[in-house]
């Protein structure tokens, strides 16, 4: 809506206020009329007297029923077509016949012809020329009538001269002229109104148009702050597990190394002391019964070669943690390099055996024709532990006291992409919260048990440093799958 139309519409609305009000203050009017009007013919001329008899005065009977005609209508039109033009040339008609009657029932009282004057100054209030003309007219029509067959009822004289109404319409005339200049200038004011309060409407609009940018810009403003800090916040969080990792993969590669000296020769003892068993028996043989009897020679023969073999393959169990753990923790590189995925996850379950050997079964499913792709050794290795650590949670939350949960961890070349599948048959995700386990710090799990942390990071390097995807499929109270790809040829090496 543009201006000038606005400006018309305001200037509308507050005219139609104004001739509500003023079609109310009528109302009001006629009654206090009506109820003048009977006093004024009960106490000034109630009855007439021919000869003998006397009867009730023609005033009073035309201040009472014309009186009530005078009000009832017009008080009707205003209750059920109020703001109708017509409603309005009504009420401007009876309050002109209003001023007829009384000036009859005052017995034309020249005091009284005041009203006409009082009369036309409250339907200028209506702000409208047009119903002052009227009631002007229906005034010299009025005059020019009762003056011609009735003189004494609108002059208060007999032989009132028949031009004398031309007179009295000349001062109503001469009002009207006031009346006139009143009603244009109310108008050229209301309408100076109605510009000023557009003008303000469109520099408020303006000002709020403005705040409401200078608003967005804060919240964009704000919205990116607050970006940045989460970032720096995941950057930090990053460099810190990052920091973390390297430490306790320093310190487990030197226990590693260290451990590793002594498992070698305790290993070569025990295999030659396995290999000459033998001969250390046939010796044993040589001796004499009392001797055998007395070191148990069938005994001995019986269980120390299972021993032996039993703590050899201890030894070798060792060795192999030892050797996973070393791979495991060691240092990774910020550069892409090589990495045998199938060997990655089994040091990874190797060293996560005390976490599931007592509460679930894992299940590789690795292929063995997997080609080496570029990778960073370290991050994928910490990844594929978080989710299996993840996996042995929701198995131990949801398993039956008498029976142990599966893992199961697959992997397989697909087009240019290797995929890895770790599936659980633990609790699973409810669907509310599945679009959010990817978001930093967001976890279900108790305090002390979970940081939230996990998932978050192995999505920032699977999809930012390893040009891959992670997503997860899961159905609540049957399980979770993790699915991970990874291009053979990544971005760049």
């Amino acid at each position: 809506m543009n201006r000038t139309t606005r400006v018309e519409n305001l200037y509308k609305s507050e005219l139609e206020n104004v001739q509500k009000y003023t079609d109310e203050m009528f109302c009001k009017l006629m009654v206090f009329q009506w109820i003048v009007s009977i006093l004024a013919a009960v106490f000034i001329s109630p009855k007439t007297w021919i000869g003998q008899s006397s009867e009730t005065h023609i005033h009073v009977w035309a201040a009472l029923f014309l009186g009530s005609l005078l009000c009832i209508f017009p008080l009707l039109l205003v209750k059920f077509y109020s703001s109708n033009y017509t409603t309005r040339c009504v009420i401007c008609i009876s309050q002109m016949i209003w001023s007829a009657l009384l000036i009859h029932v005052f017995g034309g009282r020249i005091e009284t012809h005041f009203h006409i004057f009082g009369s036309l100054a409250f339907i200028a209030a209506y702000r409208d020329y047009k119903l002052l003309l009227m009631s002007t007219l229906v005034v010299a029509v009025d005059h020019f009538a009762r003056g011609l067959y009735w003189p004494q009822s609108v002059y208060g004289i007999i032989d009132a001269s028949e031009w004398r109404w031309l007179e009295h319409t000349g001062w109503v005339i001469f009002e009207d002229v006031f009346l006139f200049s009143i009603i244009f200038r109310s108008k050229g004011e209301m309408t100076k109104m109605a510009e000023r309060q557009v003008d303000l409407e469109i520099i408020n609009h303006e000002i709020e148009k403005t705040v409401e940018e200078r608003t967005n810009e804060l919240k964009k403003a704000y919205q990116t702050l607050e970006m940045s800090a989460k970032q720096t916040e995941k950057i930090q969080s990053e460099l810190l597990q990052s920091e973390k990792m390297a430490s306790i993969g320093s310190l487990a590669s030197g226990i590693a190394h260290e451990i590793n000296t002594p498992i070698q020769y305790i290993g070569d003892n025990l295999q030659f002391l396995f290999d000459e068993q033998k001969n250390i028996f046939y010796a044993l043989e040589k001796c004499d019964d009392e001797t055998k009897e007395k070191i148990e020679l069938e005994f001995l023969k019986e269980e120390v070669p299972g021993s032996l073999k039993q703590s050899l393959e201890g030894l070798s169990q060792v060795a192999n943690l030892v050797k996973s753990m070393k791979e495991f923790a060691h240092p990774g590189s910020e550069q892409l390099k090589p990495v045998n995925i199938n060997r990655a996850i089994n040091n990874v379950v190797t060293v996560l055996r005390s976490q599931w050997k007592y509460i679930a079964d894992i299940d590789l499913n690795l292929d063995e024709d997997l080609p080496e792709i570029p990778c960073l050794h370290g991050e994928f290795n910490q990844i594929i532990l978080n989710i299996i650590v993840n996996a042995c949670h929701a198995v131990e939350d949801k398993k039956e006291k008498s029976e142990k949960g599966k893992i199961k961890i697959e992997t397989e070349e697909l087009d240019e992409n290797i995929v890895i599948i770790i599936s659980d048959n633990g609790t699973g995700i409810p669907q509310n919260i599945e679009s959010k386990i990817f978001d930093l710090f967001f976890t279900t799990k108790e305090v002390g048990k979970g940081s939230g942390q996990g998932l978050a990071i192995a999505y920032s390097l699977i999809n930012e440093k390893l040009n891959g995807s992670i997503k997860v499929d899961s159905e609540e109270g049957k399980g979770t799958s993790i699915i991970i790809t990874l291009p053979k040829g990544p971005k760049s090496l």
